[in-house]
């Protein structure tokens, strides 16, 4: 998780991308590791686990001015498409019902 969490190329011009022998795998991202390890991502009512409650919780939120999801935005976005819309409802709802790809987590955000 540390590794998959780090944030790569934060060194001089000669750092290239995935390990290296100055930089490693990058930076600790402290807070990308803490996401990664409770994998929270879609569990938008913060109830600990990814059903269909989830999915009408981001429709409350977006449609209708409910809650906005927990602990934070970025659990909302489970397509990793740099918004919280409707087509996260769509992606969570396949996920759920049809075994469509899992909910991603998104580091596009400031948790």
């Amino acid at each position: 998780i540390i590794r998959q969490s780090a944030e790569d190329q934060v060194g001089d011009v000669y750092d290239t991308p995935g390990w290296d022998q100055y930089y490693g795998w990058g930076r600790v991202n402290a807070v990308r590791a803490l996401m990664m390890s409770c994998a929270s991502c879609g569990d938008a009512n913060d109830d600990r686990t990814v059903n269909i409650s989830d999915a009408v919780y981001l429709i409350a939120y977006i449609h209708a001015g409910g809650y906005p999801p927990q602990p934070n935005i970025g659990v909302g976005d489970v397509n990793c498409d740099g918004a919280v819309n409707t087509s996260d409802t769509i992606y969570l709802i396949a996920y759920i019902f049809s075994g469509g790809p899992p909910p991603m987590i998104c580091y596009q955000y400031t948790y």
